[in-house]
């Protein structure tokens, strides 16, 4: 993911992108929103690939390159921004080089946001008022709502997401427990605001990616959030299961 970013999009660098591509042509969307992702610029520089205001535009130009062709295919795009490496606050330089990087991607008609395993700066990541944050919570919603604070609460109360990574990708997934989880889930966003709007404006996924994970383990992450999800749609917001 790293190489990708720094090289310019073909079905060469990417054919995982092309793959999905070729698979959604002439398919009715079930959804208007289609999901790209690509790595960022303060990861890319951990990684020893350069500056964060360097890397900026070589990653506004793939997530743009993305939103164009997701377009094509007649959906809204979503970019994440994946940042497992923002682990502390920005200099000044750098959160002036990551704004630009949101302004770009939001002009080029993309919802943009930021997803970031493991301990993230999110109140770094929320000073630049994405559309949507994606952190990893598995470890307990109510320490990382305690962490971000007044900064979560304004994004929420702006309209903002929040991508819940609620089911582990680590370790085993207890499947059957999902309502006791959406039940801790629903205590900790308490300090959010009103339960409905938070959860009108909230959304279930892994904790991190799934790529790595065996076909059955990949399946039990996926049940998980299937029952998390379809109890929260069904119990707290009157919505179908499906």
């Amino acid at each position: 993911m790293v190489e990708q970013a720094l090289t310019p999009p073909s079905e060469k660098t990417v054919p995982a992108f092309y793959e999905v591509e070729k698979r959604l042509q002439g398919v009715a969307a079930s959804s208007p929103w289609l999901k790209g992702q690509v790595c960022g610029p303060v990861t890319l520089a951990a990684a020893g690939k350069g500056d964060v205001a360097a890397l900026a535009p070589k990653v506004a130009l793939h997530a743009r390159w993305q939103a164009a062709r997701i377009r094509v295919l007649g959906r809204q795009a979503v970019i994440a921004l994946d940042e497992p490496s923002w682990t502390a606050p920005l200099g000044a330089a750098e959160r002036e080089a990551m704004s630009k990087l949101v302004a770009e991607i939001r002009a080029a008609g993309a919802v943009v946001g930021f997803h970031c395993c493991g301990k993230g700066a999110w109140r770094d990541v929320l000073a630049l008022r994405p559309d949507f944050i994606n952190p990893d919570v598995s470890g307990g919603v109510k320490a990382f709502v305690a962490e971000c604070g007044e900064a979560l609460v304004q994004h929420v109360a702006a309209g903002g997401w929040v991508g819940w990574g609620i089911v582990p990708t680590d370790r085993a997934v207890p499947l059957g427990h999902s309502r006791a989880v959406l039940k801790e889930f629903l205590a900790a966003i308490g300090p959010l605001g009103e339960k409905k709007k938070v959860l009108e404006q909230s959304f279930f996924t892994p904790a991190c990616g799934i790529a790595g994970l065996t076909p059955q383990q990949a399946e039990d992450v996926l049940r998980a959030l299937f029952e998390v999800s379809r109890f929260c749609r069904c119990d707290h917001l009157g919505l179908p299961s499906h």
